[in-house]
């Protein structure tokens, strides 16, 4: 179980690098950018990436982590995230409905 979980956490860190690395020829091949332009906007997407990470750690603090198990299966944690997520979806929806938010099409109006 361990090495199933070391491998997804750290398998989202190595899709990152694989597309820092992917995204200069994507960015020249598809949108017709230069070296140097595709060179710099994948610098920006890198610089975010890792502004990032420690916003990521700061909001699993306060919101809190799904713990692990010593009887975890991939499925038990798997559903024990997705409850966890369900009711925080569940508790934000709920407080922006009673503070007034709005939505109207693809605009939300905060009070």
């Amino acid at each position: 179980m361990a090495t199933i979980i070391f491998t997804k956490s750290r398998g989202g860190f190595i899709g990152l690098v694989a597309f820092s690395v992917y995204l200069p020829s994507y960015l020249k091949t598809a949108h017709g950018l230069t070296p140097a332009d595709a060179a710099n906007r994948m610098a920006g997407f890198v610089v975010v990436a890792v502004i990032m990470r420690p916003v990521g750690g700061w909001l699993s603090d306060r919101l809190g982590a799904v713990p692990v198990l010593a009887g975890d299966t991939e499925a038990t944690l798997t559903e024990r995230i997705k409850e966890a997520e369900r009711a925080q979806l569940v508790d934000y929806v709920g407080r922006m409905a009673r503070d007034g938010w709005t939505v109207e099409g693809r605009k939300v109006s905060i009070p």
